[in-house]
This record gives structure tokens, sequence and C-alpha cells, in this order.
């Protein structure tokens, strides 16, 4: 997170990010680090959270594959503001290939405008999906140096993911700044990487052709003396140069199992030096210490701010020159060692160049020390039946989701009060696999499942929602009579009645000082250590501590200074104020009241800072 926040002076102007799974619950948690907020900010204060979407979701899109968005559990009232943030694409099919692919790049790519106008690029490429998974990962962060007039050829395989992303998208969306940011960065040079020789190079897999040896052959001058592979999931298919040069894998003891005895022997025909051919990363039980980091930079491993270990989800390709004269290349991103991985999926990857006393593989492997642990298998294993059954109903899911589903928002009644209904329909027929069948919810009412036919559009209907509760996401179930598999959909969101958004705002500010805090952070233009100050429930005064949302001075001084330099935001705000006059007036014993609040003096005083506005904005 700390990786996304922007530099001192600097806030948010767009950004692109790519996933393969995504759990909507943990955007909230970037969303925070992209915020005026910061990263330091408390992620379970409701408040802030609100906050910080209003600050980044309109200024964000993700792409993921669709039919692996994970059903949220909680915060489902916060989730709104992500419906024109995601876009679900669907799975690459190569024309020569029958089985479709996966759409499984983890890729971030940051602007950010600072005070005087200058922009800044950042690019992160992961091997993280958008979940709360505390899995071993890895991350490259690449910050702009400078901005240019001609083109950089390096950077041109990001550019075509971005470019192509639109395209892939199952939803419409306004492309036109995905494809200006795709230009821009044709132009970025990158800052450079520490003890690494040369510039990064990316590699794009776009799933249309085979690319193993596009991506590991390298150069005219390249020969490489042997490689390390770190992936949870491997294949006898996706090792590069096996049987040809020495090749150790990292990765988990179920995969290497499953490697056919031939493979096996192969890697252990060419033991690597000192090297063992196989390991499995441990997994840990314990945490490391954030006091513990290294900053000598002779360390791959930093504090982790006492967050425990899980299994190995990283993917890394090291390979040793045949020269010590010649730099030893460290590839990192989204392909596992899979055939899949480099013939049919949608992947993306950065490569550093650098000397072995850096970047080699005995020195990776020194750094995990006990980690890693040589692991002896003769392979030729059974493939697990359960997990092949889960992954073909997995992919049930996908295909019902790659269906165009339409969401209708239908009054009941004249007025609000009286209630919506949900009209459901696909602009296509639905596809569901031979084997399984499929139902489609509203999210948030779960038990009114409508079951979907193979080959039909479909037409449906929620009934009796109320403003707050009307959403275009749905849950899709499928299941072989045994196992179930869901899976969120965002619908297109047709006639949704204004202020729906600051509707939800005003429910989850249901005390006089949650609004406050609301009021003051939404005024508050990106002063981070006055924001601080708001969330902790106060400022230092006097030697006592008061509730900063409750002194009067507070909200005065920032409104005042608001109407001098920050007016959109008080138009802004002025929207939340209003949904909140309506949600007390249907309310006739609203929550949480407190008779120390005068709400009538606050519309009162409301009623002249928009009198004060108006006058301000004729002049």
């Amino acid at each position: 997170m700390e990786s996304l926040e922007p530099d001192p002076g600097y806030e948010l102007d767009y950004a692109v990010a790519t996933t393969f799974t995504l759990d909507l619950t943990a955007t909230l948690v970037p969303a925070l680090a992209l915020s005026s907020l910061g990263s330091g900010s408390m992620v379970k204060d409701p408040v802030a959270l609100l906050k910080a979407l209003k600050d980044t979701s309109t200024k964000v899109d993700i792409f993921c594959q669709a039919g692996e968005v994970g059903v949220p559990h909680e915060a489902r009232e916060l989730i709104a503001f992500f419906e024109d943030m995601v876009h679900e694409v669907r799975r690459p099919q190569r024309a020569e290939a029958g089985a479709k692919g996966l759409f499984h790049p983890k890729v971030w790519v940051l602007r950010y405008a600072g005070e005087d106008g200058v922009l800044t690029y950042r690019t992160l490429v992961l091997t993280r999906n958008l979940t709360h998974d505390s899995s071993w990962d890895l991350v490259v962060r690449l910050d702009s140096e400078a901005v240019t007039s001609d083109v950089n050829e390096a950077n041109e395989p990001l550019a075509a993911l971005l470019d192509g992303l639109p395209g892939r998208s199952i939803r419409t969306l306004d492309a036109s700044r995905v494809h200006a940011l795709a230009e821009e960065i044709r132009h970025v040079i990158w800052q450079g990487i520490p003890d690494a020789k040369f510039a990064p190079q990316f590699h794009y897999l776009d799933g249309s052709s085979d690319a193993m040896s596009r991506v590991f052959e390298g150069g005219d001058n390249d020969r490489w003396a042997g490689h390390l592979v770190v992936s949870p999931f491997v294949q006898d298919d996706g090792l590069p140069g096996l049987g040809d040069v020495p090749v150790a894998v990292v990765a988990r003891p179920g995969e290497l199992d499953r490697l056919r005895s031939a493979t096996v022997a192969t890697l252990d025909d060419h033991r690597l030096r000192a090297v063992q051919p196989m390991y499995r990363l441990d997994d840990v039980s314990g945490y490391l210490g954030s006091d513990e980091s290294d900053d000598s930079g002779d360390s791959a491993v930093v504090g982790t701010e006492q967050m425990p270990l899980g299994r190995l989800h990283a993917k890394m390709y090291i390979s040793e020159h045949w020269s010590r004269l010649t730099e030893d290349r460290v590839i990192i991103g989204s392909a596992n060692a899979t055939g899949p991985a480099f013939s049919r999926n949608v992947e993306f990857l950065v490569e550093i160049r650098g000397h072995r006393k850096k970047f080699g593989i005995e020195r990776f492997l020194d750094d995990l020390g006990e980690l890693a642990i040589p692991y002896e298998t003769g392979g030729g294993a059974e493939p697990d039946r359960e997990e092949d059954v889960q992954r073909r109903l997995d992919d049930a899911v996908r295909a019902v989701a790659e269906a165009r589903f339409r969401v209708k928002v239908q009054a009941i009644g004249a007025g609000p009060e009286e209630g919506y209904d949900l009209l459901i329909v696909t602009d296509e027929p639905v596809g569901i696999a031979a084997g399984y069948t499929a139902t489609v919810s509203v999210l948030g009412f779960d038990s009114r499942t409508m079951p979907l036919t193979n080959g039909e559009r479909f037409d449906g209907r929620c009934r009796g929602v109320s403003l707050t509760q009307i959403t275009p996401l749905l849950v899709v179930t499928a299941t072989d009579g045994e196992r179930t598999s869901t899976s969120v959909v965002i619908a297109e969101l047709d006639n949704a009645p204004d202020g729906r958004l600051d509707a939800i705002v005003a429910e989850q500010l249901d005390t006089p000082d949650k609004f406050l805090k609301f009021a003051l952070l939404m005024l508050n233009f990106g002063d981070r250590a006055l924001a601080g100050e708001v969330l902790r429930g106060g400022r230092e005064d006097s030697g006592s501590r008061q509730s900063s949302g409750l002194l009067p001075g507070s909200l005065l001084d920032t409104v005042l200074q608001a109407l001098a330099t920050n007016p959109e935001a008080l138009a802004e705000l002025d929207a939340v104020v209003q949904a909140m006059g309506k949600r007390r007036k249907n309310d006739a014993n609203p929550a949480n009241e407190q008779s120390t609040f005068d709400w009538d003096a606050f519309n009162g005083f409301w009623a002249e800072v928009s009198a004060a506005q108006k006058i301000l904005g004729e002049k």
C-alpha cells in the first residue's frame, strides 16, 4: 500500500490496475492509500473509508477476470462506490486453440499530479492479486524520472497492455482516459533500479501465441547456464530450458509431486552447483518483526509489520549467464510456470538485469535461508481429482459471468419512499457448461435466487428495494449438485435515481459526530496532518482532548477556507447534507440522536454558507 501512496505534494490523478481475482473489500485499502488520507489512516474507521472512496472512485479503473470477484460479506454498503471502477473482462482465446485462457496480469499504472501541475508516473508489477491473502508475493516499483517528446520503445509492451484493456471489458467504459494514459506511458523514462545495470524490460503475453521461447531465450548474445523457477504452480511444459541447462524449482509441495517422473529425473541430473533441484517454501506460523529489517541493502527480506506469512504465491525466474562477466536476469510478474500461462493467458512480467552478486540464484536462496527447504520427490503423483472438479466448476462460473447483464431500475410509485423494482436482463444468451446449473441474485437479497437457462437470455425481477439498496452487483452461482462456486457480476445499471450514492453516504453518517467528522474531511483538501487529527478524534488543546467534530470553531474555520479555496468540495458536501435532510424527514425516530447537537441550528448555518457561496460565485 505504501507503494501506491502519492509522494508529498502530489495527489492521485488517475490509475489503472489489473488483477485476476478481486476482493471488493480489499479494494477499500488501496482507496485509503491513494486518497488524501494516506495508507496510515484507520482502515476500520467508516468515515475515513467514505472519504477515501469519494476521493478515488472516479479516478481508478480496475480490470479483472469475469467470474473471479469474491462475494463481500462485510462493508456491503460501501461497495456501491466500486460500481463504475471495476471492469470484468472475458477469457482470452487463441483462434487455433480450443481451450480458453485466463486474464491474469497484476499491474498498477498510476499518474500523480503535483501542486505545480507537474505529472509523475509509477508502475507496479506484482505477483499479487487484489485480495486479503497473506501470501508470499513480490512487487517491482518503477517511478518516472522524466517524460520526453520521444517514444521510449521499451515501454511499448506496457502501453499495449493498457491499450487492449477496454476492448476486453464486458461492460462499456470511457476508454479515452485509458488510451491517453497508455500514450503518455510511451514517453516515460523510469528511474534506475538499485544495482540493476540496464533499464527494465517488459513482457506482455496477450494470450495469442506461445511465449515461452520469446520470454526466456533473451538476446542474441544470451547463453544461459541455469535457471531458478519460483512459482506456486508448476507444470512440465512450464519449465524454461528443461533438458538443456540445470533448472532448480521453488514451488508448493503438491505441485512438485505432480511433475512427471522424467521431469524430476531431469532436474536431478542437472544440479546447479550446490543448489538443490527442488525446494518448497515453508509456511511460517510466526512473524517477521518489523524492527528486524536490514537497511544495508544486502537482505531481500524486509519488515512485514507483524503480518503472518502464508503460502507461496510469488512468480520469479532467475537465469544465470554462462559468463560471470555478463549480467544475470530476473523476471518477475504474474505468470506461473505452467504451459497455459505462456500459451493461452494474458500475463505481464518485468525483466531486470544485474551482477550475479545481487541478482544470482545462490543470492536469492541464501536470502531465503531456512525458509527454502530442499524437497525430495519422485514425481508422478496423480492429479488431485477434487482440485480438477473445482477448477471445472470455477470455469463454469466464469462462462456465466461473461454474459452481459443489465439492471434496470423501475420506480414502484410516485416517490422514492415507495421503493423500486430491479429488472435483470442479459443482452445475450447465457452459457452454462453441461452438467451444471446456475442461478443469479441481487447482492443483499441472497435468498431471492433466480434460475438461469443455458442458451437463453435471462429476464428476472427483484421487487421492493429501497433507494440505498439499488445495486448493479449480482451474485451468480454454479453447482454440479454437490459443490458450488460463486462470483459477483457487475451489471450495467440503467435509470438509477439521482442522489443514490449521496443517500448511501447519508445512511452511514448515522450520528452527528460521524457527520461532522466527514464534513471536516471533505472540506480539508490535501492536509494529511489535519485529517489525522480529525480521525484520531480531536486536537490537543490546553492539555485536554476534545472532539474536533463538535468544535464549532473547527467547522467554521474549515468552511471559510473552503469558500475561498475549495468551493467544489462544498458543493459535494451540500449534496450529502440534502440527502441527510431527506433521510431525517422520512425517519420519525432517527437513531443515535444526540440532544447536544441542534440540527435546526446547523441547517440555518448551512443556509448561510450556501448563500455566501452563491454570492461569491456571482462575483
